[in-house]
């Protein structure tokens, strides 16, 4: 197919881009869609919260502070208070 592409591209001279561009074009056109309205009319309430965008916010906050958490079998390594350390296994 890429090779089928390049020839065209060669012999419209114009670019692999453009042609692809092209093929799309008149391949929606031949659905009788359009660019702009087909996409918002496919895409509308494709993607449905099951949580409100608060509990996302909250669950990305604490996976967050989580990652600064530092496992250790010998907690003198690490005498700074300001570091949340747990013992591991």
């Amino acid at each position: 197919m890429a090779g089928r592409i390049s020839g065209l591209a060669r012999r419209l001279q114009t670019s692999k881009k453009r042609v692809i561009e092209e093929a799309v074009t008149l391949l929606e056109s031949s659905l009788g869609e359009s660019a702009s309205a087909g996409f918002l009319d496919q895409s509308f309430g494709a993607w449905q919260r099951d949580e409100r965008a608060q509990e996302t916010v909250e669950a990305a906050r604490a996976a967050f502070r989580e990652s600064f958490q530092i496992h250790t079998l010998n907690r003198k390594h690490y005498p700074m208070k300001d570091v949340v350390v747990i013992k591991a296994w």
